[in-house]
């Protein structure tokens, strides 16, 4: 049996792969004249108000003892003070929407990326131990997005912190999810504050900020403006979570990265970089993969940039001496992508400033180290766990960019279509290939049967080849490369499809769009809408289940197998969850056989 996208749907004794989070057993009711009669005997009564005495006594003893090993202080109450290579950092205990939690905010985890070292790589913190404790009670700035202006007040260029939050209780060690936000490389922060997660899942949530746009990913590729720092920000966070959260009660063995969007590109990016792969065990990719976008001009990015803001790059340095005189803002709307278009469907999915082939941090192109299974055990890829995920209308990100929203009419135009297939293969595949009048024909036919577009549903096939090409085949391909089976491997893969349609949706209209989960993973409120509210609860419980375990499917009935080339079974997250095999199976047959057997020169290719 097969879904409308030619999956396969594997029968399950039960219809409905139910879940059994900790979150939905709380709210259980068990009526009084279910519950098992309590002994009326006095003695008994004593006995158990002598045993929890007892345990109150015990459980404040190990409070001070752990305090003791871990501040060297006798502060009181104790998890509130740790020691880190950052100083010592005072936390505060956070009771919000039922959860509660402890909250070390706005901790330094690099020196201030201001004056002379604005445009350079992160550099390691100068520490003055005999300093007053860091207040982390409130949050420092976020660092500059380019849809910002100087005046607002809650950004800035100081801004290289890092957040964590630890369940409420002297449990633990706990296991670490360290969270890198998307954004396109260009938005996004550490916000919102993850307490559900935290307390529902118990487990340790770490956010990071790092630089964004020219700031985080200009480059002359060269010591005045070196690739990628944005990167290397999140590789010394990541290198500080490993070395210093054993003291929040955090296990150094138990590491998730987690990223959404582009902060899961740079999850799969330090997957595979020999700077920074060490330093965790665990992977979940939300939307992204490293083979989703990389910047291919960074030299014709770089030189607009100058000539806007009126600096001529006649060397770095002279270029870099400029830049110091020019305002703020001026930096700010001249890093807009809005400058840097040259069609209209660049425009929607173009982010000028994203990581480079540096030969560094990033070693080779990802394409084929992905597919290289000796580059990869050799970097020990195999022996981590992943979780990798999509969303069911990943492609609507073209009606969302919160750049430049596209409309309908705009979809349906064959020229937008054709303009978006020429930049994202290019992009792909790192050059301009001269099979591509060849291949640009045949993905309209696979897409659109060869109809004009002209009409609401075949809009539709615009937004799939965005998905695809984008998201889904990014995952499906790091699923399939990380779960080889032709190697000795020592980890898990696992797979899932968020599958949610409301009720109120529109027939034609996306459903779940590209970064809409994040409301449920990190909810500002309590959630109210029950279906999603249970929706929350089973996909947190998943994340941190795979966190703590490396067996997410723990809790629901039907389980959740591995994902294996041969099998290529995935999740399917919905209110009636199931599992199913080979994702989209004839969309991804398309780009892995077909489209290569095009760009070979195959005369015969189906």
């Amino acid at each position: 049996m097969e879904d409308e996208h030619g999956a396969e749907i594997i029968p399950l004794s039960t219809n409905e792969c139910q879940s059994n989070s900790t979150e939905d057993q709380k709210t259980m009711h068990i009526p009084r004249n279910k519950r098992k009669p309590s002994s009326s005997l006095n003695i008994q009564r004593l006995m158990v108000a002598a045993g929890f005495i007892s345990l109150i006594v015990a459980i404040i003893a190990s409070a001070l003892v752990w305090s003791k090993l871990n501040t060297g202080t006798d502060a009181s109450p104790a998890p509130y003070l740790i020691s880190t290579q950052a100083g010592m950092v005072k936390g505060s205990s956070i009771s919000t929407n039922g959860h509660s939690f402890l909250a070390y905010k706005s901790i330094p985890f690099a020196k201030p990326p201001i004056g002379s070292l604005r445009f350079k790589r992160p550099q390691p913190l100068d520490i003055d131990r005999t300093s007053q404790p860091i207040n982390s009670d409130n949050y420092k700035k976020s660092c500059w997005s380019s849809t910002k202006t100087s005046s607002s007040k809650y950004y800035g260029e100081d801004c290289l912190y890092l957040n964590v939050y630890v369940p409420d209780g002297i449990n633990g060690p706990f296991p670490v999810i360290l969270w890198l936000h998307g954004g396109g490389f260009v938005a996004g922060s550490t916000f919102p504050e993850p307490g559900k997660m935290v307390d529902q899942g118990q487990v340790i949530m770490v956010t990071v900020n790092y630089r964004l746009g020219v700031f985080g990913f200009m480059t002359t590729q060269d010591e005045e403006f070196p690739s990628n720092n944005g990167l290397w920000d999140q590789y010394m966070a990541i290198k500080w979570v490993h070395d210093n959260i054993q003291n929040f009660r955090g296990d150094p063995d138990k590491i998730t990265l987690f990223g959404e969007s582009a902060g899961a590109m740079s999850t799969a990016l330090h997957v595979i970089s020999p700077v920074s792969s060490k330093y965790f065990q665990k992977v979940i990719l939300q939307s992204g993969s490293m083979t989703s976008i990389i910047a291919r001009s960074p030299k014709r990015a770089v030189n607009k940039f100058a000539e806007l803001v009126g600096c001529p790059i006649s060397s770095s340095a002279s270029f870099k001496a400029c830049l110091q005189n020019v305002h703020l803002d001026d930096i700010l709307k001249y890093s807009k992508p809005e400058w840097y278009v040259y069609n209209q469907a660049q425009q929607q999915v173009d982010f000028v400033w994203t990581p480079i082939i540096d030969g560094d941090f990033i070693p080779g192109e990802p394409l084929s180290l992905i597919n290289n299974a000796s580059f990869l055990n050799e970097q020990g890829v195999f022996q981590k766990d992943f979780i990798i995920g999509v969303l069911n209308d990943e492609g609507a990100i073209l009606t969302t960019n919160f750049f430049y929203p596209i409309s309908v009419s705009a979809l349906s135009n064959s020229t937008f279509f054709t303009d978006l297939q020429v930049y994202l293969l290019e992009n792909r595949f790192g050059i301009k290939n001269q099979t591509e009048p060849t291949l640009i024909e045949a993905i309209n036919t696979f897409y659109t049967g060869g109809a004009k577009l002209s009409s609401h549903p075949n809009a539709r096939s615009v937004l799939d080849f965005c998905a695809d090409l984008l998201f889904v085949l990014p995952a499906v391909e790091t699923a399939l490369s990380v779960s080889n089976t032709q190697v000795t491997r020592k980890s898990k893969t696992f797979l899932f499809q968020f599958d949610y349609c409301p009720p109120t949706a529109e027939s034609q209209a996306p459903c779940f769009r590209h970064g809409d989960i994040l409301a449920l993973v990190f909810p500002r409120k309590n959630i109210t809408d029950p279906v999603k509210a249970k929706l929350s609860n089973q996909v947190i419980s998943l994340l941190t289940d795979f966190a703590k375990t490396s067996n997410p499917g723990t809790g629901l009935s039907c389980g959740w197998p591995e994902f294996t080339p041969e099998s290529r079974q995935y999740l399917r997250i919905s209110p009636s969850s199931d599992i199913r095999s080979f994702l989209y199976h004839y969309r991804m047959q398309f780009w892995l056989s077909t489209v290569p057997c095009i760009m070979h020169g195959g005369l015969y290719c189906n």
